[in-house]
């Protein structure tokens, strides 16, 4: 049987921690701006496919990148409670 001591600790610490916090937050930052630049981009496109004016297409792309951000605030709100009994634990 091994001691307490002997076992190494697998727990990150906080420097690292907040290292990893720092590089998600902005790749999903630089991930939204990509989604919407994109979406922009691709404007001609659905013009041309819906044959529709520029207000119209606009609602589309709007509608998108609104839904696109209640799916991200939604999945943020669900995983807050998990992620706080987590960093209790540390």
């Amino acid at each position: 049987m091994k001691s307490a001591d002997s076992i190494e600790s697998k727990e990150p610490n906080k420097e690292t921690l907040n290292w990893w916090v720092l590089a998600a937050v902005g790749t999903g930052t630089f991930m939204s701006a990509l989604d919407g630049s994109i979406a922009n981009t691709v404007l001609p496109v659905l013009m041309h496919t819906l044959r529709g004016s520029v207000a119209s297409v606009e609602w589309v792309v709007t509608v998108y990148l609104l839904v696109s951000s209640a799916l991200v605030l939604s999945a943020g709100r669900w995983a807050r409670p998990c992620c706080l009994r987590r960093l209790r634990r540390l």
